[in-house]
This record gives structure tokens, C-alpha cells and sequence, in this order.
């Protein structure tokens, strides 16, 4: 097993001319910036790529699934993706990803089976699998988003939108809620967002009473089918941050994408410590606007 640092762009160039399948992890707009960053990659080098979901036959086929922290014990979607297709698979790259838990499966893949990871917890995690081909360590794909004028839409609206779940809706209709927030949310028009988790990786803060789970409101779809699904939602993201002088988060990639933006950044730890080591590899002493907050909030109303 070779384990070392990995220039992303030299691994994405040894596969020009190549034809893979591309997994999008299913998730939330921060999952989005990952998943159009590693298509900018793949258009960039040529490599000829269509879009795999549950029901693709992938047998004999070369599969990248895209980056980010579906292999903890929070998540079991990805494990399910690759228990399901790691003997079948001609090669399986993992990108940038966090991984502390599902070490049965890890034990078990052979083969042409490389991992990169995001921070060096994860690192020092999965390179005791001495039965992967590769194991390597760099920087989220979020990193790599090339934030062109394309991704800011500087007249995006102030109101966010959101379909729900026929049920969902069908349950707001039947208690007479007409407009339940999960329908509709409007935008604070303060100087600062406070976009806090309000999902597993929480870590049971009490929130600002203005505070707005962004990356689940921006998002337009949790299965990401299409380039231009996963385009939209981070479209959506980045621009609503870029409205706003200070961001005060616990999401990960809301932090990433205001770094990238030039914001005032107060970044506080999710329940795991995905933030603190991906803070600490990528984001100390080369953003410094972002500052790091730990476990207490102090955000402001």
C-alpha cells in the first residue's frame, strides 16, 4: 500500500481519456460544492464521466465517489454503496473524505481500492488498512471549487424555497400551517449569518433564535442526479453567503465557502471534530479571517 501526500491534480491526470463513473455523496449544498468541484476536476482533465446513482450498474467499471464525511458512524450510505459494488468494481477511489468508523468494511476491500483523506485523523485512521491499494492525504475538493462569477448570483432573492416530502406537506395541510418554515425561510438581513447545525453532527448548542441551518435550506435535492442539480444548490449556497460580512458556523463548508469569499469567519467545532482537524490541515494561518471558536457559541443576535 502506497501512503503519502497526493498532488490531486497529477491523480486526476492519470486517468485523461479514461471513462469513470461518478458518484455524488447524497447530502446537502455543502455536499454540492464538493461534488461540482471534483466535476470541474474531471472536466478539466478530460476524463469522460457520467453520474451514478443507486441503481447503475457499475461492474467492471472505474468509480469515484465524491468527497466528504459519509464514512463515520453518524452515515451509512456510502458503506451500503461500497458493500454493494467493492467485488464488482474494476477500481474504486474514494475522494477526500472523513473517515473514523466502519472498519469491518474497510478490512475487507481489495483490489484497486484508493482513499484520500481530508485531515490527518483520518489519515492516520485509514492507513492501518494495509489492504488498500493507496491511501492519501490532501485538502477537501471544496478547497479546489472554482468560485467564478457563475456561482455568485449577486441578484439571488431573500426568501429561500424548499419542496418537501409529499407527507410532509400533506401533514402542514391537515394542522392548517400555512406557511410552515420548511416550506419558506426568509433571509436575516443583519450584517451577520449565524448557520448553525440543526441535524446529527449538532453538538447540542443552544442556537442564536435567528439562526438558519443554511446548507440544508439551500439545497435542492439530497439525491444529486445531475451536474445541473448539484450546480444549482451550490449557486444557492454561495450566494447567500456572499451576502452577508461575518458567518458564524459549525458547518463545515458554509466556513470553507466564506474563507473563499473574503468573509469574517467565526468557526465552531460540529460533534466530532471533523471542523477542528480540517481547520487545522487546511484553513490555519492560510485563511485569516476565519477564526477558530471551539465548542462555545458566541455569535451574534
Amino acid at each position: 500500500m502506497s501512503q503519502s501526500s497526493q498532488n490531486i491534480d497529477q491523480f486526476f491526470e492519470s486517468y485523461r481519456g479514461k471513462e469513470v463513473f461518478f458518484r455524488p455523496n447524497p447530502g446537502n449544498a455543502g455536499d454540492a460544492l464538493i461534488g461540482l468541484s471534483a466535476i470541474q476536476l474531471l472536466e478539466k482533465y478530460g476524463i469522460q464521466y457520467k453520474i451514478a446513482d443507486d441503481s447503475t450498474d457499475l461492474t467492471g467499471q472505474i468509480l469515484f465517489y465524491s468527497g466528504g464525511g459519509n464514512l463515520t458512524k453518524y452515515y451509512s450510505h456510502c458503506a451500503k454503496f461500497i458493500q454493494k459494488w467493492k467485488t464488482r468494481l474494476k477500481e474504486f477511489v474514494l475522494l477526500p473524505h472523513t473517515v473514523n468508523s466502519h472498519s469491518e468494511l474497510l478490512s475487507s476491500l481489495t483490489g484497486q481500492v484508493s482513499i484520500f483523506c481530508r485531515e490527518y485523523e483520518t489519515y492516520d485512521y485509514v492507513r492501518n488498512f494495509a489492504n488498500l491499494k493507496s491511501v492519501y492525504l490532501t485538502h477537501d475538493l471544496a478547497f479546489r471549487l472554482n468560485f467564478e462569477d457563475e456561482l455568485v448570483r449577486h441578484n439571488s432573492p431573500n426568501i429561500l424555497m424548499q419542496i418537501s416530502p409529499p407527507k410532509t406537506v400533506i401533514k402542514a395541510l391537515v394542522k392548517k400551517v400555512k406557511s410552515p418554515k420548511f416550506f419558506m425561510r426568509r433571509i436575516d438581513s443583519s450584517k451577520t449569518l449565524n448557520a448553525f447545525r440543526e441535524d446529527v453532527e449538532s453538538a447540542g448548542r443552544d442556537l442564536p433564535k435567528n439562526n438558519i441551518d443554511l446548507s440544508h435550506w439551500c439545497n435542492q435535492k439530497v439525491e444529486m442526479e445531475s451536474k445541473a442539480i448539484i450546480k444549482e444548490s451550490a449557486i444557492r449556497l454561495v450566494s447567500t453567503i456572499n451576502k452577508f460580512d461575518r458567518i458564524c458556523t459549525d458547518r463545515l463548508h458554509i466556513a470553507i465557502a466564506a474563507a473563499k469569499l473574503n468573509k469574517d469567519v467565526d468557526f465552531y467545532n460540529n460533534s466530532y471534530n471533523k471542523n477542528k482537524n480540517v481547520y487545522d490541515y487546511s484553513m490555519k494561518g492560510i485563511f485569516p479571517k476565519v477564526v477558530w471558536k471551539g465548542n462555545h457559541i458566541q455569535a451574534s443576535p
